[in-house]
């Protein structure tokens, strides 16, 4: 199995997860704000689609987000609220759109691209940031288990 397909199949499982944990969900519940200090749902997925449009862009994709979403998401920014925030339904169309474009990009890529250096001070090539921010995303899948929770629903999966 080459790179990209094992890329892409790691992208598969956890856009599958995200459907799952999202799943029942109103744009309420995705703005419920834990009662101890952590992001919201909404503002996690927002996030993730912010790293996948790192991707993309690697990928050689058009980002899903436009540059107002993108600030609202980005690390550092300020919590998300129920008038601030993007939809949740918006955020998992947005979700489907980059997964299709993020598993054309990987049937599209050359190995010799994968293996072009991405930083030299770190001796990282463009397929290890692609792992890089893959790993940042099942990082950010496991807070929205907990936070599905938090909004209500008890069971990780519906």
């Amino acid at each position: 199995m080459s790179e990209a397909d094992k890329l892409s199949d790691s992208f598969k499982t956890t856009y599958w997860l995200i459907g799952k944990f999202a799943e029942d969900l109103t744009h309420e519940d995705s703005v419920a704000q834990p009662p101890f200090k952590a992001n919201t749902f909404n503002w996690v997925l927002g996030h993730i689609l912010v790293g996948r449009d790192r991707v993309l862009n690697l990928l050689e994709q058009s980002p899903v987000l436009d540059t107002a979403a993108t600030k609202l998401y980005e690390t550092g920014s300020d919590p998300v609220n129920g008038a601030t925030a993007v939809t949740l339904e918006t955020l998992l169309q947005l979700l489907d759109a980059s997964q299709k474009a993020l598993v054309e990009g990987l049937e599209k890529v050359s190995p010799e691209a994968l293996a072009e250096i991405y930083d030299e001070s770190r001796e990282q090539s463009v397929g290890d940031r692609l792992a890089g921010q893959h790993w940042h995303e099942t990082y950010h899948v496991g807070q929205l288990e907990i936070l599905r929770q938090v909004s209500g629903e008890r069971e990780s999966f519906p």
